[in-house]
């Protein structure tokens, strides 16, 4: 009986000073796993050498839950047009805005995108969908055609180039979907060039803004929890939902973080467990004891 009792009063004493303020951290935390939504701005620096006035103008507007026009027209690498519809609808979509002339930024961005994809377990056309639009209106498919070729070839990609998409158009189309997504860019006469921020969106398969992540390095963990989140679970195992409790998505950052809280949380719930099958060993232990000692009687 003995065992019994100590076996309660320290399951009783591990909810309430583990799993109760836990709870309460994860309130004063800001609630839900996978972060919440942030307005405000995130304005990262560009690598173009543009005036203070322009640069005013440039950066990422965090439009989180903002419908992206799917309508909007475009032509792919063949030179075929399409809408921004047929790449979504079953899958999560990662949309990026570059200009394929960028003789920085851009290419930094899709190298980072690049490296950080081909270390995910998810396929584009398989998984997720990729969109790359470009923001010149002066470029064409055939620049697309052969941007979209040698970064598949660069990162061993060929296989995937049904699901990644480098589009091209005009402006009214192009300024539509910039500002749907809350990606500021400006035309610099002076230079020449766009002046624009650096990073990618993740979209919902209906089309709607779920994740920033900005920078120019992207990491295959927060690729893919994006992915996972984007798709609402739709992609992924069992194990990456539990993976994807233990980290906090920040959006000032455009990362996952590991989330003390949650961490906290799952590992009450697995201590939990295991002090109730201590509980079961004690009390059988116990049966067995007593009618020992009845037998003996």
């Amino acid at each position: 009986m003995s065992y019994r009792i100590t076996a309660v009063k320290v399951l009783l004493m591990f909810g309430l000073f583990v799993l109760l303020p836990a709870e309460s951290w994860a309130q004063r935390m800001g609630g839900q796993p996978g972060g919440s939504f942030y307005s405000g701005e995130a304005r990262p620096l560009t690598g173009n050498h543009a005036g203070e006035k322009v640069l005013s103008e440039v950066g990422w507007t965090q439009n989180l839950n903002q419908q992206i026009p799917l309508d909007s027209t475009f032509r792919d690498a063949t030179g075929k047009s399409v809408t921004l519809r047929q790449y979504f609808g079953k899958k999560p979509v990662l949309v990026e805005m570059v200009f394929f002339y960028c003789p920085m930024l851009c290419t930094e961005v899709l190298r980072g995108t690049f490296e950080g994809l081909k270390d995910t377990p998810f396929k584009a056309g398989k998984d997720y969908e990729m969109v790359v639009i470009s923001i010149n209106p002066k470029e064409g498919p055939e620049l697309a055609a052969e941007k979209k070729a040698e970064y598949l070839k660069e990162y061993g990609m060929e296989d995937q180039a049904n699901g990644v998409h480098f589009l091209t158009g005009e402006d009214k189309n192009i300024k539509p979907v910039a500002k749907a997504i809350g990606f500021g860019y400006v035309y610099d006469p002076t230079t020449d060039q766009f002046a624009h921020p650096a990073g990618l969106v993740m979209a919902t398969p209906s089309g709607k803004v779920a994740r920033y992540m900005s920078g120019v390095i992207f990491e295959p963990k927060d690729l893919r929890l994006g992915f996972l989140e984007a798709g609402q679970g739709k992609i992924g195992s069992p194990l990456d939902l539990i993976v994807l409790k233990c980290y906090r998505y920040d959006g000032q950052t455009g990362k996952y973080t590991f989330a003390v809280v949650n961490m906290i949380r799952i590992a009450g719930i697995a201590t939990v467990i295991l002090i109730g099958l201590l509980m079961a060993v004690l009390v059988r232990r116990d049966m067995v004891r007593s009618r020992s000692k009845e037998e003996d009687l």
